[in-house]
């Protein structure tokens, strides 16, 4: 900043400089040509006022007695220049003053846009959880099974009792960052596992859910205690001990840079279960329910504080 300020300066002042020169220089001027154009005419043979060389000659001295014709003998020009000299530094001064506030003003707005975008992902993680469960989340009209009834947007219901067949429903959009999201059990009848699902392997397998084999497009946990794995046979259709009931709100925390699946009971925040993921690199990435019973239901919120 100091570098940029001296470099300032000595712009405005050999601006200055080149001014004060190029004044002297056109008043200077000006001048000789006004002391010329007064030595014509008073040399002039006066015919057009009919007034005799004699006494042009003798009338000289009455004209040089005059303050304003004594041209010649006063150094006008030098005098001018001497006045005006500084009140053109001091307005090289004002203007350099008022470049440098510019200036700082102008790194002041950089740095404090920088600021603000160093802020963004800080503001990311810092705000609460609510807040994070962003976007809007939603169940898909599209990327379910058509036993699977949607009731304004944030609620599903499984209409018929199901063993392979119409089991899931996406949640949109994609998962595109780290991300949360609440399901409430609003109704508990056999079966619900909730979790993470690869769109393309689920919908060209139409929403069955292979359960006895790898390769089934999810990642969930459970109500009865089980987790399931899409690409590891130690974690698919293994026992465990986190389960949910009706009425139990279960938040999903999903890390794309850590590649786990965190489940946590709300009623029970220190009865957490863990999953790892395989990203894939040819499918995006939904928040699923997989519901096997008639009249289970499911809710989507939006603030579960």
């Amino acid at each position: 900043m100091e570098r940029i300020e001296n470099q300032m300066e000595q712009e405005q002042k050999s601006k200055t400089e080149k001014i004060l020169v190029n004044l002297q220089q056109e008043v200077e001027g000006s001048f000789n040509r006004i002391h010329a154009q007064l030595d014509q005419l008073l040399n002039d043979k006066c015919n057009l006022i009919n007034i005799l060389p004699s006494q042009v000659s003798s009338d000289l001295p009455k004209l040089n007695s005059i303050p304003l014709l004594q041209f010649q003998n006063d150094d006008f020009p030098q005098l001018i220049i001497q006045n005006v000299i500084p009140l053109i530094k001091i307005y090289s001064q004002v203007q350099l003053k008022n470049n440098a506030q510019q200036l700082i003003q102008q790194k002041a707005n950089q740095q404090n846009e920088h600021c603000q975008e160093i802020a963004k992902p800080i503001e990311k993680f810092t705000q609460p959880p609510q807040a994070q469960n962003s976007p809007n989340f939603i169940f898909s009209t599209v990327l379910k099974s058509p036993t699977i009834t949607i009731i304004e947007k944030k609620n599903a219901h499984q209409t018929a009792n199901q063993i392979y067949d119409n089991r899931f429903i996406l949640i949109e959009p994609r998962i595109m960052t780290s991300c949360k999201i609440a399901i409430k059990i609003t109704y508990l009848a056999n079966w619900i596992g909730i979790g993470i699902a690869y769109k393309n392997v689920l919908s060209s397998n139409n929403m069955k859910f292979d359960w006895n084999y790898l390769g089934h497009g999810s990642y969930m946990n459970s109500s009865n205690t089980c987790t399931w794995s899409h690409s590891k046979k130690e974690e698919n259709m293994v026992q465990k001990s986190f389960t949910f009931t009706t009425g139990d709100i279960i938040i999903v925390d999903v890390s794309l840079e850590n590649k786990t699946l965190k489940f946590t009971c709300k009623n029970k925040r220190n009865d957490t279960q863990v999953l790892t993921f395989d990203p894939p690199y040819n499918d995006d990435i939904h928040f699923c329910i997989n519901m096997c019973s008639s009249g289970e239901k499911v809710e989507i919120l939006d603030d579960w504080e």
